[in-house]
């Protein structure tokens, strides 16, 4: 379990400094799978692509050969199937690579908020005991902390309430629609 979210560390790492940057400079990254087929009918082989474009905002678009182009051929369905189980590993591993990111950011920022946390208690033993600099020291070390229980605890409680909530908002407005009390 730990290896493999260290090798996935890694790959989010290596798309975070390597492709990130040119993912976002060009305005899309590719992912393509190419395969050549030589129909029954014919002589010659020829070159298929599926590519998937996706775009920094989201955007994700996909070119596909046409899988019926010979629909007698059972060698061409079974090769576009491969194909395409092939090309959807590809477009698997590189969306785990950016889901990944999150924990390399989660990593950074708790490398600063335990700096956050250690520095200021360093000034403060270094300087007067009973400074400003204690001051400093339980704001820097309760900051972290309650952004940590924030961020774990209660914004799940809190999340969940909010859709309570307004799942009970818009049940009542619809209610009241559909007795005609509002206007």
């Amino acid at each position: 379990m730990m290896k493999s979210k260290l090798i996935a560390l890694v790959k989010a790492s290596h798309f975070m400094f390597v492709s990130l940057p040119e993912f976002i400079s060009q305005g899309s990254i590719s992912i393509d799978t190419s395969f050549q087929y030589k129909p029954v009918s014919s002589n010659e082989n020829r070159n298929f692509l599926f590519r998937t474009t996706i775009q920094p905002d989201a955007d994700i678009i996909n070119f596909l050969p046409n899988p019926d182009l010979f629909p007698d051929d059972n060698n061409w369905h079974k090769l576009y199937g491969e194909k395409y189980q092939e090309h959807k590993v590809k477009l698997q591993k590189f969306l785990v690579s950016i889901d990944s990111i999150k924990s390399i950011v989660w990593a950074i920022s708790a490398c600063f908020g335990f700096g956050s946390v250690i520095y200021p208690i360093y000034l403060a033993q270094t300087r007067l005991i009973l400074s400003a600099y204690w001051l400093i020291v339980i704001f820097f070390t309760t900051l972290p902390l309650l952004t940590y229980v924030f961020r774990t605890i209660l914004l799940r409680y809190l999340l969940r309430l909010f859709i309570q909530i307004s799942i009970r908002v818009i049940k009542r407005a619809d209610a009241r629609i559909d007795k005609g009390q509002v206007s």
